[in-house]
């Protein structure tokens, strides 16, 4: 799978087989809700799920926020996170990031 940020509207992907041939002709939205801005992303696999995490500035304080997609393209579910780096783990994506306020490290498991 490719993902990429499509200024203003948000991410979009397509899948690609095995030999590098397009499985989509057309791209497939991932994220939905409206947008000033969506970047600073990170993309994952296991298996047949992908997880993509992105800084979102839908807020006037940025989040970062994760969608996973499945080997058909559907978006299972999207969570709110912060500065993001993901790597799957046993079973489940592991993600760290830094909060602004008071300095403090955090992580979150998604399975």
């Amino acid at each position: 799978m490719t993902v990429w940020n499509a200024y203003p509207y948000g991410y979009y992907g397509r899948r690609i087989d095995s030999l590098g041939t397009w499985i989509d002709t057309i791209p497939f939205r991932i994220t939905l809700a409206p947008s000033q801005f969506q970047g600073f992303s990170d993309l994952s696999a296991h298996n047949d799920i992908f997880c993509l995490v992105y800084e979102d500035m839908r807020y006037i304080d940025p989040g970062l926020y994760s969608s996973r997609i499945d080997r058909e393209g559907n978006v299972l579910d999207t969570g709110i996170l912060i500065d993001p780096h993901i790597h799957y783990g046993i079973d489940s994506y592991f993600i760290t990031w830094w909060r602004n306020s008071g300095g403090s490290f955090a992580s979150r498991s998604i399975l």
